[in-house]
């Protein structure tokens, strides 16, 4: 059986058999490439509306002016995604429809409410990252290393993370504190990575889905 398409925020483009059988094997190949094109520029941008202009679609999809008009009407059609033009330069936004229901994708964000994580959540979450910072559990949370700050001393964890209220963190040493949105942006720039608060939203998103199917999958 086919994975599920996530519609929360797209990770990857696997999909249900009946939305193949369905719809996109009776769209046109040039509708195909328009489609895959847009979830890419989806996955790179942790976006629901993305904007691709004619020029690009005739570079990388090899597309001719017209294909690109009667793709984008096709795909229109279908109700997979809703377009509109942007400017008279033949740049075009493109919003992702949900393909059963032809609804637009809430915004990933939405889905991510930090209030109803259960502890088991924000655990596996934050373990995942800090895997190399020797965590460990106590009465009051979890403690680590601090990944944002250099300490000779290894059996110093100055990083404390509450595991109800959505995973608050401080590091009493650096100062450095917030939420997971905080903690992932904080992440990502120990890697030279500054990233916005809706990538930042996505990249959770995808961690947690990754932490829920590893462990059914793990048993």
């Amino acid at each position: 059986m086919s994975n599920v398409f996530r519609f929360t925020d797209i990770t990857y483009a696997q999909f249900p058999e009946d939305l193949v059988d369905n719809k996109i094997a009776k769209l046109k190949f040039q509708s195909v490439k328009l489609y895959l094109l847009i979830l890419r520029r989806a996955q790179q941008t942790s976006s629901l509306v993305v904007e691709i202009s004619t020029m690009e679609a005739i570079q990388i999809l090899d597309l001719k002016r017209n294909s690109h008009g009667l793709a984008r009407a096709e795909l229109k059609w279908h109700r997979l995604v809703a377009s509109t033009e942007i400017n008279n330069q033949g740049l075009w936004s493109y919003q992702l429809l949900n393909p059963f229901t032809g609804e637009a994708i809430p915004d990933p964000r939405a889905l991510v409410d930090f209030n109803k994580l259960d502890s088991e959540q924000v655990k596996s979450y934050f373990l995942r990252h800090l895997a190399a910072f020797d965590p460990f559990e106590d009465d009051k949370g979890l403690k680590s290393r601090c990944p944002f700050h250099f300490t000779v001393k290894n059996r110093d964890h100055p990083l404390s993370i509450k595991l109800t209220d959505g995973g608050v963190w401080n590091c009493f040493r650096c100062n450095k504190s917030g939420r997971l949105v905080d903690f992932e942006k904080a992440m990502a720039f120990t890697k030279k990575d500054v990233i916005t608060s809706r990538e930042a939203y996505g990249r959770i998103r995808r961690t947690l889905d990754h932490v829920e199917t590893g462990s059914n999958s793990t048993g």
